[in-house]
């Protein structure tokens, strides 16, 4: 465990580098060419890319991942879910992609699923300023539902 926030931030930096990688020099290339679509907002382009990644690589847990990011930004919620499923099977511990949860659930307004997924950033990730700011949002709306 990284013993300051600034010792964690790289920690992550080089986890995100490694998950970004699927051993297949072609898929890296596509990749690359996917997350730069993201970057410039073109959501349609980028999402034929990474169909067409899940597709040759589907047990790149980052591939789905990504694609499981362009759908919540289309708000296709259920679709999210699935590919987060599927990156959670591949790569348990992947931190992005259980924030991702926790964000698909507060948009479906499941907010009990919501906090786990955050807790569970946590637990992977305790440094996690945006996990910790999502718990308390959370447990925020669920105490105001109550009301």
């Amino acid at each position: 465990m990284a013993s300051s926030p600034a010792m964690a931030s790289d920690l992550e930096a080089r986890i995100w580098s490694i998950w970004s990688e699927a051993g297949d020099a072609d898929i890296d290339k596509v990749y690359q060419i996917g997350t730069q679509a993201l970057a410039l907002g073109d959501l349609t382009t980028e999402l034929k890319i990474f169909d067409a990644i899940v597709a040759k690589a589907p047990k790149f847990a980052e591939g789905w991942n990504k694609r499981a990011t362009i759908y919540f930004m289309l708000d296709r919620y259920e679709d999210s879910l699935a590919d987060i499923d599927r990156t959670l099977e591949l790569e348990p511990h992947h931190f992005g992609a259980l924030a991702g949860l926790g964000l698909v659930n507060i948009k479906l307004d499941r907010d009990e699923a919501a906090l786990d997924a955050f807790e569970r950033v946590l637990r992977v990730s305790p440094q996690s300023d945006s996990a910790k700011a999502n718990v308390e949002f959370v447990k925020q709306r669920i105490k105001d539902k109550s009301i």
